[in-house]
């Protein structure tokens, strides 16, 4: 059993179109392939009957990821939805008690008061009913916030408690006013999913209240329903759009001819020793069946899972000592009286600190960036990976520098360190961090990485130093500028990493395939008699193709988050 849409698919855009006035389709586009599916799939037990446990599992984890801490953490900051202005300070309260719940907190609510009721799933079919319109969304957060003010009323006196209600209360009518105006469809589920859960502790004060039945709790519940039925039928239906727009991902070819192998890794990459290394297995080539679907197109959502995983495999090779590399620092040092040993000292630190925490990087956590930060989006940026994806040694220090000026100018004196989500005027520590990484893996690349292993994992570690600065800058755009230049320069390590693990695989499953070949040809020359070597007929050897996601029908633009 799964939960069903019975809204025709040809409807899908007017509707997501009416909740989200995108002004990018393309960020559109990307954004529903890259979301992860979690309701488009059966819950059924073992014995036949519907699942609501694991319904309420997989609610809660999408649920959790679509509180609004990640896409709007401070909705004062978005003018159109009519949050700016002094009552911040007591949404925040309210708000903040949604996002620090766990999704295990947040299962066992489903289960016990949500999932167990609607037993009906394993049979509704949610259709244009369960959608509820952006005017009507507002005009019930009005009777919503009016139940959290008589709530604050008979708290009245009582500090502690009365500060809930009237939290509550404001950022009831705060996010009931911002749905009429989501600049995408992700503001729109996690405005709407705040919605829900903050209606939700409405009615649990309202409950709780001395005469329930006068403060209208009937009314109460039946709203908080709507709203969580408004929640699912949207999930549902980004789920049902991306299915459709998933069809369009087939497989690339990879267009560098293997008799170039040897020579670009030589002579482009100035490589001594291009043997590949006897404990790294091939990670992509023979896993192509474990993210396609079975119509033979591309889940993204596996397809990052391989990478992830070839990823934490690569990054184990050692790298070279980094704390001699100093000399592009030199100038920039001197001059700004920063040659004493204590702060060479602490830039060295700061470089172990920038290797270190890429290190740490497990393969969910990994996979989990490559496609919530959309990181994945260089590999479907062109359809074919060809040799121009390799970077030399020097292009790859010049880019590195081009990275430590910008991020230089970012760090300005006036500019706040912070170790959370930044906003304007501010950055993330960890972007002190990775600019001393980066300077010194150009230099690395250049002099120390001659052999292929470890040319492998320098260029994956400057790849996610680059995606590392990226993330490490606020989300709202006031840094546009840098953030293109950077996210355009992460998407081509991350393509000329990945053209390194072709060549790299490709030359490992070369000898077996040759050893297929002559079976194959000693089992057709055992059973055709004798021949010789003249009666045999040339075989035309097929082109080299691999299952990575093609972009879609329209080209790709570059989608900052």
């Amino acid at each position: 059993m799964s939960l069903a849409l019975d809204i025709p698919p040809e409807d899908h855009d007017r509707l997501l179109d009416e909740r989200a006035r995108s002004l990018d389709e393309e960020d559109k586009r990307w954004w529903l392939l890259c979301r992860r599916p979690h309701l488009s799939k059966k819950f059924e037990t073992d014995d036949g009957q519907f699942d609501s446990d694991g319904l309420a599992k997989a609610l809660s984890e999408v649920m959790a990821g679509d509180r609004g801490d990640k896409e709007v953490p401070h909705l004062s900051r978005h003018d159109e939805h009519y949050l700016r202005d002094d009552r911040e300070q007591e949404r925040r309260l309210a708000r903040e008690r949604i996002l620090k719940m766990k999704s295990q907190e947040m299962e066992e609510l489903l289960k016990q008061r949500f999932c167990a009721d609607f037993s009906p799933f394993g049979s509704h079919k949610f259709s244009y009913d369960d959608l509820i319109d952006a005017e009507d969304v507002s005009d019930l957060a009005k009777v919503v916030a009016r139940a959290a003010h008589r709530a604050q009323k008979c708290c009245k006196g009582e500090k502690d408690q009365e500060d809930h209600p009237k939290s509550l209360r404001r950022l009831v009518l705060g996010v009931g006013r911002a749905i009429a105006d989501c600049n995408s469809i992700q503001d729109y589920l996690s405005v709407s999913n705040l919605l829900f859960w903050s209606a939700k502790d409405v009615l649990d004060l309202t409950i709780q209240l001395p005469t329930p039945r006068v403060t209208g709790v009937g009314l109460l519940k039946s709203i908080v329903r709507d709203f969580f039925m408004n929640y699912v039928a949207s999930v549902l239906l980004v789920e049902s759009k991306a299915k459709v727009l998933s069809a369009s991902l087939d497989g690339i070819e990879l267009g560098i001819p293997s008799e170039e192998f040897d020579s670009l890794l030589k002579n482009r990459l100035e490589l001594e020793n291009m043997a590949i290394s006897p404990t790294r297995t091939s990670q992509l080539l023979p896993k192509s069946s474990t993210y396609l679907t079975s119509e033979g197109k591309v889940d993204i959502e596996s397809f990052a899972d391989v990478i992830a995983k070839m990823m934490v495999i690569d990054k184990r090779v050692e790298l070279p000592l980094l704390m001699e590399v100093f000399d592009f620092e030199s100038d920039y040092l001197i001059k700004t009286n920063t040659t004493n040993q204590f702060l060479r000292t602490h830039r060295i630190l700061q470089q172990q600190e920038g290797q270190y925490k890429i290190y740490e990087m497990e393969a969910s956590t990994i996979m989990e960036r490559l496609v919530g930060d959309r990181l994945i989006l260089s590999i479907h940026n062109r359809a074919k990976i060809v040799s121009d994806d390799l970077i030399s040694p020097k292009s790859m220090k010049e880019m590195t520098e081009e990275l430590a000026v910008l991020i230089r100018d970012l760090l300005k004196e006036e500019t706040k360190i912070v170790e959370t989500q930044p906003k304007d005027g501010e950055v993330h520590i960890r972007l002190t961090e990775v600019r001393p990484f980066i300077i010194d893996l150009g230099g690395c690349i250049m002099r120390c990485c001659k052999d292929f292993p470890t040319y492998l994992s320098a260029s994956l570690y400057l790849f996610w130093a680059t995606a590392d600065a990226w993330w490490s800058l606020p989300a709202s755009g006031s840094c546009r500028e840098a953030e293109e230049s950077i996210w355009s320069i992460a998407g081509k390590f991350l393509r000329n990493y990945l053209a390194l693990v072709l060549i790299c695989e490709t030359k490992a499953e070369a000898p077996k395939l040759e050893e297929l070949k002559a079976h194959e040809a000693e089992a057709e020359g055992s059973g055709a008699g004798e021949t010789t070597s003249g009666d045999s007929e040339p075989v035309e050897k097929p082109p080299v193709t691999y299952d990575i996601p093609r972009e879609p029908v329209s080209k790709l633009c570059c989608v900052l988050l």
